[in-house]
């Protein structure tokens, strides 16, 4: 396994690279990941799906492939997207196999990220979506500080029904409060 610069508690993060590829496709075939981050629903997954998979870290500013620490398994990916340099809001999304939901990765994984998003990238505010069908990552969101700011109701159709669409926020000065507050990193709580 490649030396890893970013750590968590049980978890490393590394770069994207072409040997994650079959990994990444994968889990983005899995149904029920698809239903979680698929604004196009549960389809199967082409060649050509996967080959366009490679150009997705370029357009972030940073993408990363998430790891176990103590067996280098593969866990799933994190990124964040900044669509206007100047506003200083990073999209972020995580992804994570199915095998890894329940584990607490996805409250490692998203601490860890937001936490890059202020100190390393210097955002303004953390931006997400979330479909309203998912309450369990709505409630990993909230507990990292996300608010609700907004709800496209019944705004994607997904397997024969509609989803309202949940866009959350965190901004700089509520991480930071938070961090005074708790004395510490967020991702060692």
């Amino acid at each position: 396994m490649p030396a890893s610069i970013f750590e968590s508690a049980r978890l490393t993060y590394r770069g994207f690279e072409k040997s994650d590829h079959d990994e990444m496709f994968e889990m983005l075939s899995d149904p029920e990941v698809q239903l979680g981050v698929m604004t196009d629903g549960v389809l199967p997954r082409s060649e050509a799906f996967k080959e366009g998979m490679e150009h997705w870290a370029p357009k972030s500013a940073f993408f990363t492939v998430v790891l176990e620490k103590e067996t280098g398994r593969w866990v799933g990916s994190a990124s964040i997207r900044i669509h206007v340099a100047k506003d200083r809001d990073g999209e972020a999304g995580i992804t994570l196999k199915c095998e890894c939901w329940g584990k607490g990765y996805g409250t490692e994984v998203m601490r860890w990220l937001v936490d890059q998003g202020f100190r390393t990238l210097n955002l303004h505010r953390v931006s997400l979506g979330v479909f309203g069908s998912n309450p369990r990552a709505i409630a990993v969101y909230k507990k990292i500080g996300f608010i609700e700011e907004g709800r496209k109701r019944k705004s994607t159709f997904i397997q024969g029904k509609w989803e309202d669409f949940i866009s959350m926020g965190i901004l700089d000065e509520e991480y930071w409060a938070g961090q005074e507050k708790n004395k510490g990193f967020v991702g060692d709580k």
